[in-house]
């Protein structure tokens, strides 16, 4: 994953990398933010904004502000203009406004999204002896749809269930040529820390899907695909990781054609043959 800043994990609080973390999904715009405005979208109090710009080596949030405006990096991106357009649309264009948006949910993923990582999570799965997948919540889809894609290619899937107890059914299974796919969006979840922590010990490789820029979560997977999800006080959309999982599944199926096609092929067959057992 590509980040803008060098964070000293170590260093910071949870607070303080939750803030780092809305630097990093929202630099070209925080020339136009005041210390009370990222208070408000990171929701904690304004000491802890003031208090963080010294942790992070300047003297106050001006200073950082400077620190932007000398770099030509962080000057507004063309998909931050976008979005300014957009909140100026009446809501009689919501479905032109939602696709707008999608645009820029890609492009800031596209931005951030390290294709070397993308490339070695291909890698691992296809060298995986089981594919396990870990999707609470709202990424509870996104698994599914994995899930039955990479089935039809003959691959071994394992979906562990939405956390709980019920996760140790499957963790007690994992060995060290597998792979645990790990959706983790807005929050880190217990269940979500005891697969990284596991994983360490068991020597399977983890691939974390998340919106997080910022975590301590990012060192403990061995691969992280980011996707952005919008801001934190937005909607949080779910189409950058769908277009990421997908792009998952195609690339997957590049790499392995000569296996993955006479299994489709033979899927089809099976159809037409029982076509009048079990109609569409």
């Amino acid at each position: 994953m590509n980040q803008r800043f060098q964070w000293d994990m170590d260093k910071l609080s949870k607070k303080q990398k939750k803030i780092a973390d809305f630097i990093e999904k929202n630099t070209s715009l925080l020339a136009y933010l005041t210390e009370q405005e990222m208070a408000d979208r990171t929701q904690v109090s304004i000491a802890s904004i003031s208090r963080f710009w010294r942790v992070i080596g300047f003297k106050n949030f001006k200073e950082f502000k400077q620190m932007l405006a000398d770099n030509p990096e962080y000057t507004p991106a063309p998909a931050y203009k976008i979005r300014n357009l957009i909140d100026k649309v009446g809501s009689e264009d919501l479905p032109v406004q939602m696709l707008e948006l999608g645009v820029q949910y890609l492009n800031e993923t596209a931005d951030k999204l390290s294709l070397l990582d993308f490339q070695r999570a291909i890698a691992a799965l296809r060298e995986a002896r089981s594919i396990y997948i870990y999707a609470p919540g709202p990424a509870h889809g996104l698994g599914e749809l994995l899930s039955f894609r990479l089935k039809r290619y003959g691959m071994r899937i394992i979906n562990m269930g939405r956390g709980g107890h019920e996760i140790y059914e499957t963790l007690m299974h994992l060995q060290a040529d597998d792979v645990v796919i790990v959706f983790g969006f807005s929050n880190v979840l217990p269940e979500t820390k005891a697969i990284m922590q596991l994983g360490k010990k068991v020597n399977y490789q983890t691939i974390f899907i998340t919106d997080f820029m910022v975590s301590d979560m990012l060192n403990e997977a061995d691969i992280v695909l980011y996707c952005y999800r919008g801001k934190l006080t937005d909607f949080h959309s779910m189409v950058a990781p769908t277009v990421l999982v997908e792009s998952l599944i195609v690339g997957i199926g590049q790499a392995e054609q000569e296996q993955a096609l006479p299994k489709l092929n033979y899927l089809n067959q099976l159809r037409k043959q029982y076509a009048s057992l079990i109609p569409k």
